[in-house]
């Protein structure tokens, strides 16, 4: 990856314990939240959130509205538990696809389902192990980026006939976990931080580029698209504030302070063009509960960011 120099604010989280032995999860959250929120809008106006709690399962819950909260279901976890934060994608059939880093082996997970509904968790071959301390940043069902226990990055596609992820070398010296975004142009960006913290960009086939900022460390960024080519970054400063970038076409926004005290990575969905729903565990002023999870939105037809709204627990 050259010489990574840029600075990020994420999040990363690890976990260990208890495998999934039901395809019907148990409504009510066990524990509080351990890692960093991770949002998903299945179609453009709801919001369904998943996150890693103190007991290393994965949990989920959701609203139609983007305001009212349903209650919370446990999705469970791979053998040795959920070692990362979730990474969930739209499936083909139109269901749910969550991807974590499995606790006993380091190896690629998944599980499908939606609600309270979910598929045993399916181990993941071919040599795509995660190094420690990081997760996986999925684009869809089967496109995959990682972060290797050799520090550099990967890109995993899915291969129908064996069922297993493909893996190509993105090179770099990554010190988080990746966060991708698809961009309406019909590719992939990939923001990582390097060395020293420093954040990069790269598209696959492309090299790295600088893109500057210092992160909080054991954070790592989250990314949104919309569909008229803007691509936004977030991520937790050092001083646990919440910082926005973002670029279109030729105009780049520089970082954006958007107040907070975060404790993990943020995570991030654009439901709309327009739309960007933005989510993390952690104490925002003058809230001082800090095993809530708290949202905030962005809307171009209110003119900017709203503010900080603890939603609450698992």
């Amino acid at each position: 990856m050259k010489k990574f120099g840029i600075w990020i604010w994420i999040g990363a989280i690890l976990a260990a314990a208890i495998v999934l032995l039901s395809c019907v999860s148990v409504s009510g959250a066990a524990s509080t939240a351990a890692g960093a929120p991770q949002p998903l809008s299945t179609n453009g106006v709801n919001l369904n959130l998943f996150v890693r709690g103190s007991d290393n399962n994965i949990y989920t819950k959701n609203t139609s509205d983007g305001r009212t909260w349903g209650t919370t279901a446990s999705l469970g976890a791979p053998p040795g538990g959920a070692a990362s934060d979730p990474s969930p994608v739209i499936n083909l059939i139109g269901s749910v696809t969550v991807f974590v880093r499995g606790g006993a082996d380091g190896a690629l997970y998944s599980t499908t389902g939606y609600a309270k509904t979910w598929s045993p968790w399916t181990q993941y071959g071919g040599g795509g192990v995660l190094k420690a301390g990081t997760g996986p940043s999925a684009i869809n069902a089967t496109t995959v980026f990682v972060t290797g226990t050799d520090q550099k990055l990967y890109e995993g596609t899915l291969n129908a006939t064996t069922a297993n992820f493909t893996w190509v070398s993105l090179g770099g010296v990554l010190t988080s976990s990746p966060g991708a975004v698809a961009t309406s142009d019909g590719s992939t960006t990939v923001f990582v931080a390097g060395t020293a913290g420093h954040l990069w960009s790269i598209t696959p086939g492309a090299s790295y580029a600088y893109v500057g900022g210092v992160i909080l460390p054991g954070t790592n960024p989250t990314a949104y698209s919309w569909s008229n080519g803007r691509v936004g970054l977030l991520v937790a400063g050092t001083d646990h504030n919440l910082y926005d970038r973002y670029w279109q076409g030729t105009t780049v926004l520089g970082w954006e302070n958007l107040g907070g005290y975060l404790t993990t990575s943020p995570g991030s969905t654009a439901r709309s063009v327009g739309n960007v729903d933005v989510f993390a565990t952690g104490q925002t002023n003058p809230f001082t509960l800090t095993a809530d999870i708290y949202q905030k939105s962005y809307s171009s037809a209110s003119y900017g960011w709203g503010g900080w709204v603890d939603i609450g627990a698992l």
